[in-house]
């Protein structure tokens, strides 16, 4: 967590005058990788918030791989599965923010392959039925155009919202 200065949250937390010891580093790392999945780079950065020094921080994350802490391949099923049921994310935002968080390519395409396309289309279609409702437009072609625009700030392909949007004759 970060500190407050001000009115304003920085994010950043004071490194101690005090190293931690190495139980106290590995106590607060689990129980960071216990919140919640976590990926390589978000482990990083919690240790070099904690003061670890960057030639200790590989035994760390070896440690939390061996005692099931940390795992990539979980974090990716969880983060897309999490981004596209929750936040209706299409697959080029869910790319992009995994890309974001350094992770190998391969993993992405491992488990983007694993989406079953008839649910994507029915979570892009669910998206554009309740967007149709906020859209005050009354001209046929502006509000297609405004729900291609809204589709594609979500994440979703340019041929699929063209195709959903066909389907649905919008």
């Amino acid at each position: 967590m970060g500190h407050l200065t001000g009115l304003y949250f920085t994010g950043v937390q004071k490194k101690s005058d005090i190293p931690l010891t190495e139980s106290q580093v590995i106590q607060k790392l689990e129980t960071f990788c216990s919140y919640r999945e976590r990926c390589r780079s978000e482990v990083i950065e919690k240790m070099r918030l904690l003061g670890v020094e960057e030639k200790e921080q590989a035994h760390y994350l070896s440690y939390l791989a061996e005692e099931k802490f940390l795992n990539e391949e979980r974090f990716v099923q969880s983060f897309i599965r999490g981004k596209l049921q929750l936040k209706s994310w299409g697959k080029r935002k869910i790319i992009f923010a995994l890309q974001q968080k350094k992770i190998p390519p391969a993993l992405l395409q491992k488990y983007l392959g694993d989406i079953d396309e008839e649910q994507y289309a029915g979570k892009l279609e669910t998206l554009l039925h309740k967007k149709l409702k906020s859209i005050k437009e009354t001209d046929t072609h502006k509000r297609r155009l405004k729900l291609y625009t809204f589709a594609l700030q979500k994440g979703f392909e340019p041929d699929v919202i063209k195709k959903t949007l066909t389907q649905l004759r919008l």
